[in-house]
């Protein structure tokens, strides 16, 4: 019931923001791209159907606030997951991101999150920033670690490497 009510807010998340113009997209109408592994086992997400409710489908994208940026991963099939980053500003370069500025939610089971803290940090580099197409996309990688605390309070690491994404502004 969880992944159902999970996949309901993605799609209605993606479609308010196709909903916005993008009549200007034209050949750069990239959706998104990113790939990482997590304790050697490859995730990706490739462009892929635009609706979130098709198996497959996901989206990579970034929100500016005048406090802070925060980048999405989402993928729609199994596994279930949402990879975050939250930064204080988008430039391009290294952020070291701990006390809980990255995080990643499986929902392919139990709800289970790993965050950063002060020993378990997400390195996080932002290649390129292009505010010369529409819509705006930023490049980048990660790696580091993230963990979580199982109900034993048994602390479960998950390292995070070979990483590459593409987000478009939402």
């Amino acid at each position: 019931m969880k992944k159902i009510i999970f996949i309901f807010l993605v799609g209605i998340f993606l479609s308010c923001s196709s909903n916005s113009d993008n009549n200007d997209v034209g050949t750069n109408s990239i959706t998104g791209i990113w790939r990482f592994k997590m304790d050697g086992v490859q995730y990706q997400w490739i462009n892929g159907n635009s609706d979130p409710l098709t198996p497959g489908s996901g989206s990579s994208t970034f929100l500016e606030s005048s406090s802070m940026t925060e980048i999405d991963l989402y993928k729609t099939s199994d596994p279930i997951f949402n990879f975050t980053f939250k930064i204080p500003t988008l430039n391009t370069g290294t952020y070291l991101l701990n006390n809980f500025n990255a995080a990643l939610t499986d929902y392919s089971g139990t709800i289970v999150t790993y965050y950063t803290n002060a020993s378990n940090i997400i390195t996080l580099n932002i290649t390129e920033i292009n505010n010369n197409v529409t819509p705006n996309i930023i490049k980048g990688t990660f790696s580091g670690k993230l963990r979580r605390e199982n109900n034993q309070g048994v602390i479960i690491v998950k390292n995070i490497s070979e990483s590459y994404f593409e987000a478009v502004r939402e």
